[in-house]
Formats: structure tokens, sequence, C-alpha cells
């Protein structure tokens, strides 16, 4: 379940009743149950999509207008990445209180724009848009600040273990161990992932395997789509789809199962698109 910030919004009910403002420059946020502390939310009939004050997206699988899991929640976060002489990335730290936005909270998203900087006065834009359930995420770097190497936008996408109660225990029998391995095996018969590549080929691959990074299509053209099929969304499928132009890289540890966890991120090329009209698209169908 996407979490509520409880004590947030009711202290900004406080402040709103007694003629205050708050004093940070987080985003604002609405004072209502149930998105206490939500800047903007969107909730469809198969997902809810909200983005905190502090710029935190989040992704959660619906059944009957309830998340299927709170320990399940997908995370989205943008970041501003400094490219070192080495080809090293540093991830720069957002500056909380520079976030600002024209656009009110909102639990009927259809587009918001929020700005904010990091760690060396670096100004990045995060740009959302929802259409027919479909939420559209873009951005772009706004000045480079007192940074002088290359600086790289993007969103970067948690999915996290899908199955963080069912674990097999070590320490037990070698009876309850096959037991436990069973039980878990048979939840995820058929979950898998589904890749679309650049060149347009698909690939699946279970998520009870690790991924194999010097195979297609880890290590192909890149991938240009990836929808997450398991039965911990109940029968709920998550997409990610790169626009033209734009891909998707995917992070994981190649020594555990795929389930367990892993990373999406997407970054626009900002020399082909300084003007940030490049999209990432999320939704859970």
């Amino acid at each position: 379940m996407i979490r509520r910030a409880r004590h947030t919004g009711i202290l900004i009910l406080m402040m709103v009743a007694a003629g205050l403002q708050p004093l940070c420059a987080q985003l604002p946020p609405l004072a209502r149950e149930p998105w206490l502390g939500y800047f903007a939310v969107y909730e469809g009939s198969r997902y809810q999509f909200a983005v905190s004050s502090n710029g935190e997206m989040q992704l959660a699988p619906i059944i009957s207008g309830k998340p299927v899991s709170s320990g399940t929640v997908i995370k989205l976060t943008p970041t501003v990445s400094e490219i070192l002489s080495s080809g090293k990335s540093v991830t720069k730290k957002l500056i909380p209180d520079s976030l600002e936005t024209p656009d009110a909270a909102t639990t009927k998203l259809e587009k918001a724009v929020f700005r904010g900087k990091v760690t060396g006065g670096a100004a990045f834009e995060v740009t959302l848009e929802q259409n027919r359930g479909i939420i559209f995420i873009g951005g772009r770097i706004l000045d480079p600040g007192e940074i002088k190497n290359p600086l790289r936008f993007s969103i970067s996408t948690k999915i996290p273990n899908l199955y963080p109660n069912d674990r097999v225990d070590r320490k037990a029998d070698a009876r309850q161990q096959r037991k436990d391995e069973k039980e878990l095996a048979d939840k995820m018969r058929s979950d898998r992932l589904t890749l679309k590549s650049a060149d347009d080929n698909r690939f699946r691959q279970n998520l009870s395997d690790k991924a194999d990074p010097a195979s297609e299509p880890w290590c192909g053209p890149g991938i240009a789509e990836l929808e997450l099929d398991s039965e911990a969304y109940k029968g709920r499928k998550v997409r990610f789809t790169a626009s033209p132009g734009t891909l998707l890289k995917v992070a994981c540890d190649a020594s555990s199962p795929l389930y367990q966890g892993f990373s999406i991120e997407w970054a626009p090329d900002a020399a082909k698109d300084p003007e940030g009209k490049a999209r990432l698209a999320v939704q859970a169908r």
C-alpha cells in the first residue's frame, strides 16, 4: 500500500486552520485523507500513482480499489548524476527545500511540473502527464550550477522483492526446505518479464531465474519496453515503455533470481532532446 504521510498531513491541517503556511519549500501537499502529504495522485481502476511532497513517485497495482500488497509498491525517483572523467557516475543529492511547482496539489493528475536542485547547484525539471490511464514522465537538466562535468537526468525505478514474506529457511531441516522451495516455486510458476528490444525482438525471462548479463536482451541493442507479470500483483501487469530514441537499462544482482528485486533506469538524451520532450510511460494493466 502506498504509505500515507499522516503526521505531516495533520500538521498541515493545523497550520492551515491557524492561517499559517508550511515553512518548508517542498511541493504543496494534499491536506485530506487518504492522501495526506502527497502532491499529485492518479487513482485508476488498475493502479494508483502518487507523487509525495518530496518528489518521490510510487506505483501500486490495485484490486477492487485497494493495493494488492504493502511490500511490493514500485518506487520511481528523479535522479541527477554527474559523469566523471573516468566514466563513473555520481548521484547528486536532492536539496529538499529547493523543490517548487506552479501547480496546485491534486488527486486528479492530468499534468504537473516541478523543479528542484541538487548538491552543486544543478537545477532539474520533471514533467508528469496522465492520458487515458497511462502516466508519462519526462525531465531534463535546466542549469548545471557549479558542476563542470556532464550531467545526466534519469528516472530510477526500484522493483522490490516480490515475495518478501516467502523465504526458504536455510536453518530448517532438508524436508522443510524442500517444502518451502516448492511452495515458492508454485507461486512463481507463471511469473515472468517480457522484454522488447530496440530492434523489436521480444524475450521472456522467468522471474525465478538469474539474469545473464552476457546474453540477450541484457547485452543487446537496448530495451525499449519491459512488462512485469507476477502473481505478487494478482494478475496486474506492470509495463514500462521508453519513447522513441530512449532506452531502459536494467540492473540486477546476477547471483540472485529476478524476483528478489532489480532496478530500471530511463535516461533521455539531453543532446538530442534539450527541451525534455522524451517520455517514460508507466502503467499497470
